[in-house]
């Protein structure tokens, strides 16, 4: 996998698609900020479109969607804040992306190429 692949990703609107038919999720968009913030990799993305679109699933309850106008989530409150949190304060999100490449190895679903 390439930060290209990633940053590939990325649609018009700043949303991220998770896979080959286009599926949107805020979940994708959490995913793909942090690994290219990991890589320093965030110049490869429209930065502003994808705040944007995060910001566009926040509903009137004070939550958020995996899409604009989807329920209310507790799983998408924390992806969307730490998707939106400044790298220095993400030390949990770098844990869970440890923890995530461990299980999707497991189940071989990482195809990771040099």
């Amino acid at each position: 996998m390439h930060f290209g692949d990633v940053a590939g990703l990325q649609n018009e609107d700043g949303s991220f698609s998770g896979d080959e038919w286009g599926e949107v999720d805020t979940r994708f968009s959490y995913i793909a900020i942090c690994c290219l913030a990991l890589l320093h990799q965030l110049n490869k993305i429209n930065v502003e479109k994808a705040v944007k679109y995060i910001v566009s699933c926040k509903n009137l309850d004070g939550g958020f969607g995996c899409t604009p106008g989807g329920e209310s989530h507790a799983g998408q409150i924390k992806n969307n804040d730490s998707a939106l949190s400044p790298p220095s304060l993400q030390f949990s999100v770098v844990w869970e992306l440890l923890l995530l490449v461990d299980t999707m190895q497991d189940f071989h679903f990482l195809n990771i190429q040099d």
